[in-house]
């Protein structure tokens, strides 16, 4: 037994002693964590194959050509030690993401193919990844983030990309912060369909199209961001539940800021004074009742949205470099009056809103000074716009245009899309673009609209008629020197003339005699084909104010009409915009009856 036992205690000492000397060996072979490019591994792609999920792998200053680098196993960390630059060779991504909880960062990245989505950095399908402290160059897009998740890009330098700097599409929950965005030929940073993304502190500056876009997107969030000098707009919203705080847009070249959409979802938003733009406020106004915007209320007023709200006055206002000056969308019974929009791209724009009333207001420089899309019973009254695509934009139905002035509008004076419109008394002067020579007044669409009493002098067309309109009223009104005076294609039946002896339009190239003096002239005068106004005038309409009737003169027919309809709102049967004289507009009440009297016995010429 003691031979054996002593045979065994050998035994175990020879084993614990083989396993103290083998244990420093045991530590020198395990994973360290850390590669070293080049010193371990020569390039950074087979420092990946290499890795182990949980690796850093640090890469040393130079140039990496090394084409598109697959990041393919989670939790790595790749850092950049000095200035290191990853050449992708415009091969495809140069960095292409698709495991999660990566991080890159401090690396030079440029050139990945240019076109299509390709990017510089390429997140595909991932979450927990974070993008820091790059710069991102000469890509196609700079950073894209694809059905990805939950990760941060933040402190990168984005420049000189062909696409957007930075774009996400399909991709939630991301944070996008303190990045610098910089001359992209497209967006900065553009957001596609997307939800709940936070958009935070960014420096967006001199890109080829809006600084930050987002479409079809919910619950963005946008909070101190400084968005300039972008050659289209600063900031563009599409989509819902957006909340903005603290945003800083100027000097954008079309316009700082931008809501658009085509349900009550889509202007929902949480948007605040704190947001500037040119340094003056934001104001978005939502499911409000019987309130005033004007210059005492919100002094420092840059921008005006009004959504979802009733009994609304706008007024005394002046608006410059937005999308729109001032938006009603989804309002009721409200006025717009006295606001001057410059360099507006819509000056003022009435979308799917009922009973609303512009005046005296004025446009200049923008799309269309004044536009008003799928809404009912709007009224456009004694406004100036100058100097816009179009003057009057209509997309709608009952639709009073009257008495308004425009001039020098390059496309179009007055555009008419949609049904039982009124235009009235206008004067539309010097719509000559000729690489778009569209009008005086644009009948684009629809049908049973009243085209009466216009000045239509010295455009390119004088009345531009589109395919398929149909039985519209076009009389009294004077087609003076326009280069053309009637364009049409495929328009359909139309009436020219308001019947004998009223007659029809004073045509300034109308050559036919009046043998019987009664101021109509004896041969029709050809519109188009053998479309013909049967009573052209010999001279030309200056409708006055209170001549109801249209016979040239005010006198006890015209008050006894006036009398007539008494009581009357544009609203009801039997409404009569030429006797609405005088506020309140829309009703005919005393101080109309009072005006027709004052002009008792005033006669044209």
């Amino acid at each position: 037994m003691g031979l054996k036992r002593k045979i065994f205690m050998v035994a175990v000492s020879v084993f614990v002693l083989s396993s103290l000397v083998r244990i420093p060996e045991l530590a020198l072979s395990a994973p360290s964590g850390i590669i070293r490019v080049p010193q371990d591994y020569a390039t950074i792609t087979q420092a990946i194959d290499a890795s182990n999920p949980g690796d850093t792998i640090i890469v040393s200053e130079g140039t990496y050509a090394e084409g598109e680098i697959l990041v393919y196993k989670p939790n790595l960390t790749l850092v950049a030690d000095g200035v290191v630059v990853v050449d992708g060779l415009k091969e495809n991504d140069v960095f292409h993401i698709s495991a999660d909880n990566v991080t890159i960062k401090g690396f030079t990245v440029e050139r990945s193919i240019i076109g299509g989505s390709y990017a510089g950095i390429s997140l595909s399908y991932v979450k927990g990844c974070i993008i820091e402290d790059n710069v991102v160059q000469r890509n196609g897009v700079g950073i894209y983030l694809l059905f990805s998740s939950n990760n941060t890009v933040v402190g990168n330098y984005v420049n000189q990309n062909w696409g957007s700097g930075i774009t996400l599409r399909y991709s939630n929950g991301n944070i996008v912060t303190n990045n610098s965005v910089i001359n992209n030929r497209s967006y900065g940073i553009y957001l596609g369909s997307c939800e709940w993304n936070i958009l935070s502190y960014n420096n967006v500056a001199r890109n080829n199209q809006s600084g930050i876009l987002t479409s079809s997107c919910e619950g963005t969030t946008l909070v101190g961001n400084t968005v300039t000098y972008n050659h289209y707009t600063g900031i563009s919203l599409s989509g819902t539940g957006c909340i903005l705080r603290s945003n800083t847009m100027s000097q954008n070249l079309k316009s700082n800021f931008a809501v658009s959409g085509i349900e009550l979802l889509d202007y929902v938003h949480d948007i605040d004074t704190s947001n500037l733009v040119d340094g003056r406020q934001v104001v978005y106004i939502m499911n409000q009742h019987s309130i005033t915007i004007d210059s005492t209320s919100y002094p420092l007023a840059g921008y005006i949205a009004v959504v979802n709200s009733t009994d609304v006055a706008v007024r005394n206002l002046i608006m410059v470099n937005n999308s729109v000056g001032v938006l009603f969308a989804y309002v009721t019974d409200s006025t717009i009056k006295n606001v001057t929009a410059k360099a507006c791209n819509r000056g003022i724009k009435v979308f799917k809103s009922e009973n609303i009333r512009v005046s005296e207001c004025a446009a200049t420089g923008g799309w269309k000074g004044i536009s008003v899309q799928s809404s009912n019973n709007v009224t456009l009254r004694g406004n100036v716009l100058f100097r816009n695509s179009y003057g009057i934009y209509v997309d709608s139905t009952n639709t009073q245009v009257t008495y308004n002035t425009l001039t020098n509008n390059t496309v179009g004076g007055i555009l008419i899309g949609g049904s039982n419109n009124t235009v009235v008394g206008n004067i539309i002067v010097n719509s000559t673009e000729e690489s778009v020579p569209m009008g005086g007044i644009i009948l684009y669409s629809g049908d049973n609209n009243l085209i009466a009493g216009n000045i239509v002098e010295s455009n390119s067309v004088g009345i531009w008629m589109w395919i398929w309109v149909d039985n519209n009223k076009i009389f009294h009104n004077n087609f003076i020197n326009n280069k053309q005076q009637v364009e049409e294609y495929m328009s359909l039946e139309n009436l020219w003339d308001d019947g004998y002896p009223s007659g029809g339009n004073f045509w300034s190239d109308y050559n036919g005699t009046d043998e019987d003096e009664d101021g109509l002239g004896d041969t029709p005068y050809t519109v188009y084909r053998d479309v013909v106004d049967h009573y052209p005038l010999m001279r030309i309409v200056n409708p006055l104010q209170a001549d109801i009737n249209w016979d040239g003169k005010v006198d006890i027919h015209d008050i006894i009409m006036s009398v007539s309809i008494y009581g009357v709102t544009e609203r009801d049967a039997g409404w009569n915009v030429f006797a609405d004289l005088a506020p309140r507009w829309g009703v005919i009440d005393i101080f109309d009856l009072v005006t027709c009297a004052y002009h008792y016995g005033e006669t044209y010429p």
